[in-house]
């Protein structure tokens, strides 16, 4: 069980200029959501990491102190429901983190745990905001969306009719994200556990309260569980024509599948590559093919291949056998 960084009698000072550092930096980050559209985003997907490298160094108690002036910088600069998002978004998701490294789980359950605290912040920050304002704060905003799409469409090589098809497919996306959101909310929640943790890892490496490691990405599988869902979704979707709550349920379920069976393909690549030698400049050429959308159907198939057939038993078998 790791412990956070012990600190000798005469660090005091110097320990609360580290707290009010992690403080400001995290409210930086959660700043740049406001002020920077696109980058803002990952900015304010990473606001609870410095607050969780604050409890994994020096302990919760001065992180608990770190997170209460953070809250107090955002309701000064900005206004009560801002800290109220600050305090429930990220504050419970950072706890998480720091409190991975002493409970000798393992990576992926770590991962897990903090993924579903995750959830459950954002699960009551929605129903907090929709009580008391009708909005739903995670959400993308529809008009400002516009506005970064009006220069998407000013950049693009398109006249006439193409352009407006493209306005069209932008228009009827928007429409669908309040469908969309059981499987948005999963999804983002995921990901900001992930990319948080593995961000956590990476700083806190070589210290004594680092968050256990995941498994290297070659190795990622997900359970064969998610199987029988996918058939369920693809059977709901063929048997429901209306726009119905069983068709919103088949339409997030077969999204946040689709992503677990990408996120398979592409470890099961990135395993072959790795298998066959493949030099760094050929897996950034394939790195670069993954902005290609059509590739990502391939990578679903591959995923959902690799799930039913044990893609990379079969393999090592097979080169086993050839060296025998």
């Amino acid at each position: 069980m790791a412990e956070p960084e012990k600190l000798s009698p005469n660090d005091t000072g110097a320990s609360f200029i580290r707290v009010l550092l992690f403080a400001a930096l995290a409210v930086l980050l959660f700043s740049s959501g406001t002020f920077l559209p696109i980058l803002g985003f990952w900015g304010l997907l990473m606001t609870p990491l410095p607050l969780a490298l604050l409890g994994m160094r020096q302990g919760l108690r001065r992180q608990t102190v770190g997170t209460a002036l953070a809250a107090g910088a955002v309701l000064l600069l900005f206004d009560p429901l801002s800290a109220f998002y600050f305090l429930v978004s990220q504050g419970p998701l950072s706890f998480a983190l720091s409190l991975a490294p002493r409970r000798g789980r393992s990576g992926g359950e770590s991962l897990l745990l903090c993924s579903m605290v995750s959830i459950a912040s954002k699960l009551v920050l929605l129903g907090v905001f929709l009580a008391l304002t009708g909005r739903n704060p995670l959400m993308p905003d529809p008009e400002q969306l516009r506005q970064i799409f009006s220069h998407l469409y000013d950049e693009v090589a398109l006249e006439g009719d193409q352009l407006q098809a493209l306005r069209e497919a932008v228009e009827g996306m928007m429409a669908l994200f309040p469908y969309m959101m059981p499987s948005l909310l999963l999804l983002s929640s995921a990901l900001d556990a992930f990319l948080n943790y593995r961000l956590g890892e990476f700083f806190q490496r070589g210290r004594a309260s680092a968050p256990p490691a995941l498994p290297p990405f070659p190795e990622w599988r997900f359970s064969r569980t998610l199987l029988p869902a996918m058939f369920l979704a693809f059977f709901m979707e063929l048997a429901i024509t209306d726009w119905t709550a069983g068709a919103m349920f088949a339409m997030n379920l077969k999204l946040v599948l689709n992503v677990f069976f990408f996120v398979q393909g592409l470890s099961l690549l990135w395993w072959w590559l790795l298998r066959r030698r493949v030099g760094l400049l050929g897996r950034f050429a394939v790195l670069v093919l993954l902005v290609v959308p059509f590739v990502w159907l391939w990578l679903v198939f591959l995923g959902m291949g690799d799930m039913i057939f044990d893609l990379r038993r079969r393999g090592r078998g097979t080169s086993g056998s050839g060296r025998g």
